[in-house]
């Protein structure tokens, strides 16, 4: 034990010039696993972040030298998630016993800042595919898939209004597709949405570290839904960061929904990271609130 706790608390004290490296490309790899009342499930998502230049570490956190660095860059990603579901009939459905989910991601964006004037130009598409297999059904006595497809394209414009401040703005568009799987295929909603978007960021010299703030408010031209997210960050050392957030979605006829996370990422060396992260989800008046855990690990070369 004693081998394996001085490296790690050395760790936490090296200096900063030996901590600074430059890198040109970011892997990272989460793993998640959520429980509530009725429901159990696990994800996994990879990304990867292909930067136009060298990112150059040693202006700040590690953790925010993409940010700090005003760096151009492509990022995709892949993601994958399992879970069961327990219901019970109610006054919209005769269905009852549980179900199996399962749920694809799969993400691009690119960010460009134009070195001269500093703006930041942004774009990217989501495309999320869920199924729902219910394993019991009263109307046929059998099973029924629900699918859902939810595409998301977003485009960004922004500035740098310093070294360490930005503010964006955005716009975005949802096309949504529900629709039974056997036996009845049959489309049950085709909609189409979009939203508006205000980000700001941060990131300020304290005494004895770094702290990083920002705020995001979006605003949905359906059911007059709105979605504040808050966060802050505080650095001690530059490989080593403690994170809260607090995110908070309203929406006309539904319940208020609220997160909560704790989020710890330390550098164990200047191009690896290892990051926890505990949440809880407040479903408003609802009995299914959720509890998290998500693991980390990240990778710069």
């Amino acid at each position: 034990m004693r081998k394996i706790l001085i490296p790690f608390v050395c760790g936490l004290f090296v200096s900063e010039a030996i901590m600074a490296e430059d890198f040109r490309v970011q892997l990272s790899v989460l793993g998640s696993a959520s429980e509530s009342d009725v429901l159990e499930s696990d994800a996994g998502l990879l990304t990867a972040e292909i930067f136009f230049s060298p990112v150059d570490s040693s202006k700040g956190p590690l953790a925010e030298a993409a940010f700090l660095s005003q760096s151009s860059s492509f990022a995709i990603g892949l993601g994958r998630g399992e879970g069961d579901e327990e219901f019970e009939p109610d006054e919209f459905s005769n269905l009852t016993g549980d179900a199996a989910l399962d749920a694809d991601v799969r993400f691009a964006g690119l960010t460009y800042v134009i070195p001269s004037s500093k703006v930041i130009l942004g774009l990217s598409r989501t495309v999320n595919e869920n199924e729902k297999g219910l394993k019991t059904m009263a109307l046929t006595g059998g099973s029924l898939i629900v699918a859902t497809e939810v595409i998301s394209t977003e485009l960004t414009v922004g500035l740098f209004l310093s070294d360490s401040r930005s503010v964006q703005v955005s716009y975005g568009n949802v096309e949504t597709t529900v629709f039974l799987g056997e036996p009845f295929s049959l489309t049950l909603e085709d909609a189409e949405s979009s939203f508006f978007g205000l980000a700001y960021k941060r990131v300020d010299s304290i005494a004895g570290g770094h702290i990083s703030w920002s705020a995001n408010v979006s605003i949905f031209d359906e059911e007059d839904a709105n979605e504040v997210l808050l966060a802050a960050t505080y650095y001690p050392r530059i490989n080593l960061g403690v994170g809260i957030e607090v995110s908070r979605f309203d929406a006309d006829d539904s319940p208020v929904l609220e997160n909560y996370g704790l989020e710890l990422e330390y550098f164990v060396i200047p191009r690896v990271a290892v990051s926890v992260e505990v949440s809880h989800e407040d479903l408003g008046d609802s009995d299914e609130d959720e509890n998290a855990v998500a693991l980390g690990l990240t990778a710069r070369f």
